[in-house]
């Protein structure tokens, strides 16, 4: 009997429930499991630790998104991270920047509105970064 491989699992902080669904069931159609949070205090390091990929909004109620890559470096997380967010592209740039000082590795933004096309070459990118050297990558809005 062939072996069952599980979906590559992705996890989803956004506090907006639309926004959170909609990146759950992109997640889904590009096959990866998704795992939804609203509250970044109700995630827990080893969940991150696990998956393939964290999309990570910045603005986020009691733990925002930039306290939270703080708290991740420090546990030394090594899971790539997107960051989502509708701030200014140099907002983006600034948290990302942050995020990699953490010593996190920050995989690419999606500034908010983002198209289906542009999230997934988003997630196809986390396969060819899994073989070449991660860097950061803005995704420009279409």
């Amino acid at each position: 009997m062939p072996e069952i491989v599980p979906e590559p699992k992705a996890i989803v902080i956004d506090d907006m429930p639309e926004m959170a669904q909609f990146l759950c069931d992109l997640c889904a159609v590009c096959g990866l499991a998704p795992h939804r949070f609203a509250d970044s205090r109700e995630v827990d390091p080893e969940t991150l630790r696990d998956a393939a990929v964290v999309f990570l909004d910045l603005s986020l109620p009691g733990l925002d998104g930039v306290e939270l890559m703080r708290v991740l470096g420090g546990q030394r997380l090594r899971t790539p991270i997107v960051l989502v967010s509708g701030h200014a592209t140099c907002t983006l740039e600034a948290a990302a920047a942050a995020g990699s000082e953490c010593g996190l590795t920050i995989h690419g933004v999606l500034q908010k509105p983002f198209s289906i096309p542009q999230f997934e070459r988003m997630v196809k990118s986390l396969d060819q970064a899994a073989v070449h050297t991660t860097s950061t990558s803005v995704v420009d809005p279409e």
